[in-house]
């Protein structure tokens, strides 16, 4: 499976109510992870088996790994690339990354990738992986996802050691601070004894976010307000040829006017005077 198959199903999909993919009492993080559980059912193309037992085989054969709460990704396709997937409740709504920042790829080194992940039973044998970013645009006190966007780390963010200098420069920065007593810490700073009797301690870290897929690519695609639903979804061309099933998108956007296929160009997010090429896939109705 792939994104190719994702956006088939998507196509076919009879539904974005995402409140079917929910569970419990809390509306603000059902809502997440209804989102959550939609888009591994796309990939999967699970989305209305309605047997559990048969959802969870295919599941099982689509991905190695279904997520945690508390590590990246939300979900790694077997074989395939990864996935990190976002919901705002406002379409002008940046994406709050909190203390991670975005990704180009994902690498089996990073120990904020869970462990989990990278030994994952039949598929332990990897470096790194392209990870996609799903972001869902699910407006507030509805239940319908209204927008939803697929994007790959290569063309969203800049490489890790931009990120990695910033977060090193500030950190030292912050260490330069004297007559304080610093523990060694994964965050920006953990300084002890900050008052008289040294009972309080300071912590420190970095809140990353990104603008909305939306927002990023809007000299390339322009939502319509007036739809229902519309999907977007941005792939390099070098990624596109590395598809064996793109022909049957191909085929299904020439009989289906909802659907185009378009070439379009974007800044490399390491250099923005390197342009490059890629395909812009949009959905709506």
């Amino acid at each position: 499976m792939n994104i190719i198959n994702a956006i088939i199903n998507l196509i076919n999909a009879v539904s974005t109510n995402i409140e079917t993919f929910t569970e419990g009492n809390n509306r603000a993080n059902n809502m997440g992870e209804g989102l959550e559980n939609y888009v591994r059912d796309l990939f999967a193309d699970s989305l209305s088996e309605a047997n559990p037992n048969n959802k969870r085989v295919k599941l099982n054969q689509a991905f190695s790994y279904l997520g945690s709460k508390n590590f990246s990704p939300d979900g790694m396709l077997r074989c395939g690339d990864a996935i990190e997937i976002k919901k705002i409740e406002s379409k002008t709504s940046d994406i709050a990354l909190n203390s991670s920042y975005p990704k180009q790829k994902i690498k089996k080194s990073d120990p904020r990738v869970a462990t989990a992940c990278k030994n994952a039973r039949g598929d332990s044998d990897w470096i790194e992986r392209d990870i996609i970013y799903a972001v869902g645009y699910v407006p507030n006190n509805t239940r319908n996802l209204k927008m939803l966007g697929m994007v790959y780390g290569t063309e969203y963010c800049a490489a890790s050691d931009l990120y990695e200098s910033i977060f090193t420069t500030v950190k030292d920065k912050i260490a330069e601070i004297p007559e304080f007593d610093f523990t060694e810490t994964r965050e920006l700073a953990h300084m002890n004894g900050i008052d008289p009797l040294e009972r309080t301690y300071w912590r420190a870290r970095s809140m990353w976010g990104i603008k909305n897929p939306w927002k990023a690519f809007n000299d390339v695609y322009h939502y319509d307000d007036s739809k229902e639903f519309s999907f977007m979804c941005i792939i390099n061309n070098e990624k596109w040829s590395s598809f064996t099933n793109i022909e049957e998108l191909i085929e299904l956007s020439q009989s289906d006017d909802r659907l185009t296929i378009s070439d379009i160009q974007v800044p490399n997010p390491d250099n923005a005077a390197d342009l490059v090429d890629a395909k812009l896939i949009s959905f709506s109705y």
